[in-house]
């Protein structure tokens, strides 16, 4: 009603709060269309806009729209103005689309321009993730002497900060890494406490193929 009335100072957080909360229930579209409305009121606040271009550069993304979320990437990187956790999120979310795109090369790249960002800016929970994406690109690469090191690193880091979110992904990671090389038995230990970490819930991220052979063992 806000933004038919022309209203955008009062529809800004209206659409936000609608844009996260589909995004929270994986409603993509949704999420895709209400952070548009909410780019649509031109946000004075710099952290607001740039939270909205995010959030529609991965609601872009989960709906297949890989060029325009990659788009968007592009126009936030352009501002220069961004926080370290801005623009470690940036990298982030160009790493998962590498990822999904099969562009191992790429995911290593962001991944690894990630870590560094969130070392120099001492982000201890994204230095965690960024490190075990490394590890994860890394042994994707055929190059498992230096990414597994990363993934067991990354995986007692997370440990020790008692995130279970991470350590579940982490192990993931791990066992897709050993499904690759034919350990089987051991990815099916790695991916049987990974489930055990989210408590038999689906993970927020979609199966890969490796996982879902896994699963089929």
């Amino acid at each position: 009603h806000y933004v038919a009335a022309e209203m955008p100072v009062e529809s800004l957080p209206f659409s936000m709060v609608a844009a996260r909360n589909a995004e929270t229930r994986r409603d993509h579209l949704a999420a895709s269309k209400y952070y548009t409305l909410a780019l649509q009121c031109r946000p004075t606040d710099l952290s607001v806009r740039t939270a909205a271009s995010l959030g529609l550069s991965r609601a872009l993304f989960k709906i297949g729209r890989v060029s325009e979320a990659l788009g968007e990437l592009e126009k936030l990187s352009a501002q220069g103005t961004l926080s370290p956790r801005e623009q470690y999120q940036i990298e982030v979310n160009r790493s998962a689309i590498a990822c999904a795109a099969g562009d191992l090369p790429n995911k290593e790249k962001s991944a690894r321009a990630a870590l560094t960002i969130a070392c120099e800016a001492h982000l201890k929970t994204e230095s965690i993730d960024a490190m075990a994406t490394l590890g994860s690109a890394l042994c994707g690469l055929q190059r498992r002497y230096e990414g597994l090191p990363l993934l067991y690193r990354s995986l007692a880091q997370a440990r020790d900060l008692g995130d279970r979110g991470i350590v579940a992904g982490i192990l993931h990671h791990l066992a897709e890494c050993h499904w690759t090389r034919g350990n089987y038995l051991q990815a099916l230990r790695y991916q049987r406490r990974c489930s055990r970490m989210w408590g038999g819930q689906v993970m927020p991220s979609e199966p890969t193929i490796s996982e879902m052979n896994i699963a089929i063992l």
